[in-house]
């Protein structure tokens, strides 16, 4: 059994904290960030580049319309996702999607990899479920790293921005349920230590080396990848999404090339530029894309 945190932290950031706690939080955001600068990743771990390609239509006709008001660091993960998904997960195979919020991913991931069956999970039922929920795609309550997860036949698991908001987000791995014993392929999006200067409270924590480490301790993964997502450019460009006019400046300092469009979406400003946001430097990312197998007996 391995430990059931990746982090120390037990203060969440999505719900609104008394002064004391937001101080608390924000050093131990900060001490993420320190531990990230000095720590190594284990040899266990092989680390991918990636070269970002951004495709406004590619991205819209797969994860829709609303990705025009996606961040910057969403807008890389479609990326990814496009490029990646079919390598890192098994196509046309049943997949479990944990902590699947409103649905939306039913369609994506249906569209990325022709899933035969879709498995969502979240802590409480949404409406917007009705208008996703068929014969192939099913959704479920339950309590990430608390309650058992009964997964079928489902051999890929995946989830987006979701395991910094579980507390106990070690154990989610060892309460897997399976019809036999299998290989599960996963690919999880997390946020690194820098995404704090985009969203500042948010979950319980960033994963940097040391939560990587801790998360992916697990004796059953095996062939464990991390892929860093983001830098300093698109950091600045989420600033300048948010209104922030002096991070301009700023941007002749990151390498960003050309102007930002005050007036156009962060998608519509990245569209074929996806040179500037490749991560040169793991501590520098933003986001990162983990996959592993999962052996489960």
């Amino acid at each position: 059994m391995v430990a059931y945190n990746s982090s120390l932290s037990n203060i969440s950031g999505d719900v609104p904290q008394p002064s004391l706690k937001r101080t608390i939080y924000r050093m131990n955001a900060g001490l993420e960030r320190l531990y990230a600068r000095a720590g190594h990743l284990s040899d266990r771990f092989t680390v991918l580049d990636f070269d970002p390609v951004i495709d406004q239509s590619k991205i819209i006709e797969t994860f829709g319309s609303k990705a025009q008001d996606a961040s910057p660091t969403r807008v890389l993960c479609y990326s990814y996702l496009l490029e990646f998904a079919k390598e890192k997960l098994e196509p046309e195979c049943e997949i479990v999607d944990l902590g699947c919020g409103f649905g939306h991913y039913s369609q994506h991931l249906k569209k990325l990899l022709n899933c035969s069956a879709y498995l969502g999970f979240d802590i409480e039922r949404r409406d917007a479920w009705k208008g996703y929920e068929n014969e192939r795609a099913v959704f479920r309550t339950a309590e990430l790293g608390k309650e058992k997860i009964d997964i079928g036949h489902a051999r890929n698991i995946f989830s987006q921005s979701v395991l910094e908001h579980v507390h106990h987000d070690c154990r989610i791995f060892d309460l897997f349920g399976c019809d036999a014993p299998v290989t599960l392929k996963h690919l999880h999006l997390v946020p690194a230590p820098m995404s704090y200067f985009e969203t500042r409270y948010h979950g319980f924590r960033r994963y940097g080396i040391r939560e990587l480490t801790r998360l992916l301790s697990h004796p059953g993964f095996q062939n464990i990848t991390i892929t860093p997502l983001g830098n300093a450019v698109s950091r600045e460009f989420h600033a300048l999404q948010h209104g922030k006019r002096s991070a301009v400046a700023r941007m002749k300092k990151t390498g960003a090339n050309g102007a930002y469009d005050l007036n156009a979406s962060a998608l519509e400003n990245m569209d074929a530029r996806g040179a500037e946001f490749k991560c040169e430097d793991l501590r520098d990312a933003s986001f990162f894309a983990i996959s592993f197998d999962q052996v489960v007996t």
